[in-house]
């Protein structure tokens, strides 16, 4: 998700990951817009290489102004309209009790699948590989 930030005075387009713990910043844009950072010994692992030091953390950046509103666009509002009888006007405030049973399907026995996954090798392979 793309969102417009403000960041010591500066609003910068950033890219944020909405189901991560943590976000991240290069190292030059941090210094491009004057952050202090702290020093840090974490180690970052990036996606197809190694494990990475980070240079630092910022102590605290995140400022929430609760008066702002977000205008919902017409196709998201058109979706929550026609489906306004299944949404909870307000969130529960915690998890529904364990079921004894979570999810189950009868099976008939004997039955045999509906469909096998193809495989991406020669038959005489295939034959080898189940021996």
């Amino acid at each position: 998700m793309y969102v417009n930030i403000e960041v010591n005075g500066r609003v910068i387009q950033a890219m944020l990951d909405t189901g991560a713990t943590n976000n991240f910043m290069a190292r030059r844009e941090a210094d491009r817009l004057r952050l202090n950072l702290l020093e840090s010994t974490s180690m970052i692992n990036a996606v197809n290489s190694g494990a990475m030091p980070a240079h630092g953390v910022l102590e605290t950046i995140l400022k929430i102004k609760p008066d702002v509103m977000v205008e919902v666009l017409d196709e998201v509002g058109a979706v929550l309209e026609e489906f306004y009888d299944v949404m909870l006007a307000e969130l529960p405030r915690k998890l529904p009790p364990r079921r004894t049973i979570d999810h189950w399907i009868d099976l008939e026995a004997g039955a045999k699948p509906p469909a096998q996954a193809p495989y991406m090798m020669a038959p005489l392979e295939l034959a080898e590989l189940r021996k």
